[in-house]
């Protein structure tokens, strides 16, 4: 009778460890399934991302400025939060890296493949809404009130249904967006603070 009950609590042990393993295999499972992606951060590349970034722009009279305010987690990815303010109208993005430095941007709740910096010359690619782009010129040299910045990549943007929506924006690696020029506009980069270093320096 004895080693009938000591076999039953044997068995009963056994059970209760098989449903703890259960459980620790299905809990695994869930938090994997919950796992969030961290993005990297090229902080010499073309589109430094990283909080606390900051570009102001000139355009005519006018000065406005580009920062990245924080991180927000949207379908298991870090977006860095991108303002984009001009004549104190705010505008948010939600932007991320993509390996091989692509920024994917995050528009509508779908992400769009926004700049390929490794396209070569005359390569385009459909980004968010009805928006295309194209890499238009490398290595560039472009002089603007923040300083003369050498190896210039140059993105154009263009509407497939409006015509004057489109843009040639300049970007220099470790610094980022300095020139930008659209329909009746010109804007350019008169101070940055990138990556823990003001420009001009």
């Amino acid at each position: 009778m004895i080693k009938l009950q000591t076999q039953n609590h044997l068995f009963k042990q056994g059970n209760s460890i098989i449903r703890i393993l259960l459980l620790l295999v299905i809990f695994t499972a869930f938090n994997c399934s919950k796992e969030v992606i961290t993005e990297p951060e090229y902080s010499q590349d073309y589109f430094p991302l990283s909080v606390g970034n900051k570009w102001i722009f000139k355009s005519g009279e006018i000065e406005w400025s580009i920062e990245v305010m924080g991180r927000k987690l949207i379908s298991s990815h870090n977006y860095f939060i991108v303002v984009r303010t001009y004549e104190n109208i705010p505008d948010t993005g939600y932007y991320r890296i993509n390996g091989l430095r692509q920024i994917l941007v995050n528009f509508e709740g779908t992400d769009y493949l926004f700049i390929d910096f490794m396209k070569t010359p005359g390569e385009t690619w459909d980004t968010f809404g009805t928006m295309f782009a194209k890499v238009r010129n490398l290595n560039l040299i472009v002089t603007v009130p923040a300083g003369t910045f050498n190896d210039v990549t140059e993105i154009y943007f263009d509407n497939y249904e409006l015509s004057d929506l489109y843009e040639h924006n300049y970007y220099a690696p470790g610094i980022g967006l300095i020139r930008s020029v659209g329909f009746r506009r010109v804007s350019e980069l008169i101070s940055a603070f990138v990556n823990g270093v003001n420009i001009p320096r």
